[in-house]
């Protein structure tokens, strides 16, 4: 109830490994090692959540209009949104590498991991289309998003006599970057979206209040300061 008669099925594929490298023969005489594993994995995942019955083009009514001189009116119908039928869902492939490290009788541990996930046939509208068509575009699966980053857990944990202790510490990081949005033309490349970090804050900088002795400073065209602005 989501998608078009073929467009309902798709594949979607993962695949892992990992290698036990601290259980070779060449690290059986490295005592202070406990573990040491290399991992990596790949997958493709979904989104299916454009609404229900969202492909199929519906009809709504509207205003009522009056012929002649009587009180009788006719109702009138007109197209909702255009629809997409040959929409699908939005998908992303996902690729994580990582490593895992015991030491010291399992006393201390490092897992770090490095991931980039790639979205694309994210729905979104044109952006640069004529607007004589009287009407909304529709959603089209043509976004392309991308984000990376690091993950990093650490910590330490023993006895002394009969207490015993665990001390962690976690650290991660994600950057963005719009791979494609359509969008219009910007008269300044650092309106656009495309090539800028995802739900990127755009704004002005604050860079004080105006008061008596700085009524003059620099300020937006045709706006006239009054202490107390920002």
């Amino acid at each position: 109830n989501r998608f078009a008669p073929g467009n309902r099925y798709d594949l979607y594929h993962a695949a892992g490994a990992s290698w036990n490298i601290h259980r070779e023969e060449f690290f059986k005489n490295m005592t202070f090692l406990n573990e040491l594993k290399l991992r990596v994995s790949y997958g493709k995942v979904g989104s299916a959540n454009p609404g229900y019955y969202s492909y199929i083009q519906t009809y709504q009514g509207g205003t009522a209009y009056f012929f002649g001189t009587g009180a009788t009116s006719t109702p009138s119908v007109f197209q909702s949104d255009l629809v997409n039928p040959n929409r699908v869902a939005e998908k992303a492939s996902k690729l994580n590498i990582g490593v895992d490290l015991a030491y010291s009788n399992n006393r201390g541990w490092l897992s770090v991991d490095y991931y980039i996930n790639r979205q694309y046939d994210l729905l979104q509208v044109r952006g640069d289309s004529t607007s004589i068509l009287g009407q909304n575009f529709p959603l089209e699966n043509i976004g392309k998003n991308k984000y990376y980053g690091i993950e990093l857990n650490t910590g330490w944990a023993n006895r002394v006599g009969k207490l015993g202790y665990s001390i962690s510490a976690n650290f991660s990081t994600v950057a963005s970057r719009v791979n494609f949005n359509d969008e219009s033309s910007m008269k300044y490349a650092y309106l656009a979206k495309t090539g800028n970090p995802v739900n990127q804050i755009r704004g002005y900088v604050a860079d004080g209040f105006f008061n008596s002795g700085n009524l003059t400073a620099p300020t937006i065209s045709g706006f006239m300061p009054a202490p107390g602005d920002v």
